[in-house]
């Protein structure tokens, strides 16, 4: 069978940002083969990913990504869902501008450290990751 990882992207019609996610997710996919599997990337608003850092975290306060590994099967498809990654806007527009990038590189940023924390990576172990993909 073919090793393949997907995303299913929720909430954005930016087709830029379903385009490049997309991307990083194949080549995610080769170094982290896994077969018939998916990631959800869901856009949210502060407002929203406040409410879920305080439901989950217990942390009154927006961030930039959340990642929730959840690590069932699919019964429609039989695809294992990896996690679901959480990713603000707002977030990503505010510290696009305090960092200097564009908005479409900090929302790679995001989608890719909310990827790596399903692979069971810490922030520890991150800064050498997004060299190879950033």
């Amino acid at each position: 069978m073919r090793k393949n990882m997907k995303a299913e992207i929720l909430n954005t019609r930016d087709q830029r940002i379903r385009t490049d996610i997309k991307k990083l997710v194949r080549r995610l996919s080769r170094d982290f083969p896994m077969n018939r599997t998916v990631i959800n990337i869901v856009f949210v608003n502060n407002r929203k990913v406040q409410e879920l850092n305080l439901k989950f975290l217990k942390r009154n306060r927006p961030t930039d990504v959340l990642a929730f590994p959840l690590g069932f099967t699919d019964p429609d498809n039989s695809a294992k869902v990896l996690g679901e990654v959480y990713v603000s806007r707002d977030q990503a527009r505010l510290q696009a501008k305090q960092n200097g990038l564009s908005y479409y590189d900090e929302i790679q940023h995001l989608v890719l450290h909310g990827c790596f924390h399903l692979f069971g990576f810490n922030h520890q172990q991150m800064p050498a990751l997004y060299a190879k993909y950033l």
